[in-house]
């Protein structure tokens, strides 16, 4: 009989690893100086908000003595620069347009920094603080660090114990794929967002195939595998999306290989990770080959707030997190006493639930 995944599975802790289904990039790149073996980096999407919280979370890391912090990389989007005080690793500040949110920032990363990756990445926001149900609880990041050291990959939002009213980070994908939004809204940086500098509404249009050093700075923007810039203004652009619902986006983007995503989409549960922060291993962005992310980059990239960052938020967790296999998706089927919840997420852990069932 399948274990009770309600202190487990339900939560997202899949101790072992997943199937790869492509090879890993030679590592390390040759130009590359990372450390091979448990490092960790900080990437932080910045806007408006302080990071004086950020000494702290590398040492809360670092304090679980199972990674070091090599480097802490802040991209600055909302032409505010950050105070940067007292942090103990190497810290590179650079500079983007202010397009596609937090999302628009990781892909980014991904796809520049594809060749020169640390053990572990941390996707984090520059306030990582939920402000609604399924984000109110926030990771704390030694517990980030040996989840993700355990399990490859650990949602910074996500519930710290099944109850009977809890959510699962696994959502059922019939339902989820037909997310969409029916009305563009503003949020707080929308409404009190100061137009951009011409200069900085850059888009890259276009990624290169091939791996060298291509494109310009531009006014900080740093730029690798880029070679065609558009001017634009994000205001102009148009935030519903010309392709729904989620899963709609997925299949007829081009931004996902067809196998990688027919292998993904036979899974059924998806695990969904809400808020903007997560981390992982380097083996897991590499299951990915670096098109995805340059794909995924150039699509985020339309404006500034747009349906296809909340589609995104949605696929961080399926593409970086573990598969389940076929025992541990029908415990976590049977396990659900309040079946399927917002979003397809499975709602409702209970034990005696699967007990029952087993028993039948």
């Amino acid at each position: 009989m399948q274990d009770c995944p309600c202190n487990t599975t339900w939560l997202g802790i899949v101790p072992r690893s997943a199937p790869q289904h492509a090879e890993p990039p030679a590592w390390p790149a040759s130009d590359c100086d990372l450390p091979r073996h448990r490092s960790a980096e900080l990437v932080i999407a910045h806007c408006a908000y302080s990071l004086n919280w950020v000494p702290g979370y590398v040492a809360e890391i670092e304090a679980s003595g199972l990674l070091q912090v090599v480097r802490v990389v802040i991209y600055s989007k909302c032409g505010r620069r950050p105070s940067l005080v007292n942090i103990s690793s190497p810290v590179l500040l650079r500079t983007l347009p202010n397009v596609g949110r937090n999302d628009h920032t990781y892909a980014h990363h991904l796809a520049t920094e594809y060749d020169c990756l640390p053990s572990v990445s941390f996707f984090l926001k520059d306030r990582n603080v939920g402000g609604w149900l399924l984000k109110e609880q926030f990771t704390p990041a030694r517990e980030m660090a040996e989840l993700t050291m355990r399990s490859g990959f650990t949602c910074g939002f996500r519930s710290r114990r099944a109850s009977s009213a809890s959510f699962s980070v696994f959502a059922n994908l019939s339902v989820l794929g037909q997310f969409k939004m029916a009305h563009h809204y503003l949020t707080k940086h929308s409404r009190k967002r100061r137009p951009m500098p011409a200069d900085f509404a850059a888009n890259c249009s276009h990624w290169d195939a091939g791996s060298g050093e291509h494109g310009r700075r531009w006014l900080g923007f740093r730029s690798r595998n880029c070679t065609e810039w558009g001017n634009f203004s994000a205001l102009s652009h148009a935030f519903q999306s010309k392709t729904k619902p989620l899963a709609q986006w997925m299949n007829v983007s081009g931004i996902f290989p067809r196998e990688h995503l027919e292998a993904l989409t036979s899974q059924g549960l998806w695990y969904v990770c809400f808020g903007g922060a997560f981390a992982v291993q380097r083996s897991r962005i590499a299951l990915w080959p670096v098109s995805t992310w340059r794909g995924l980059s150039d699509a985020l990239s339309r404006a500034d707030n747009l349906e296809e960052g909340h589609y995104a938020e949605r696929t961080w967790g399926a593409l970086l997190g573990p598969r389940l296999a076929s025992d541990e998706r029908l415990a976590l089927i049977a396990s659900a006493r309040f079946g399927i919840g917002i979003y397809g997420l499975l709602k409702g852990c209970s034990c005696e639930k699967t007990r029952g069932r087993s028993h039948a």
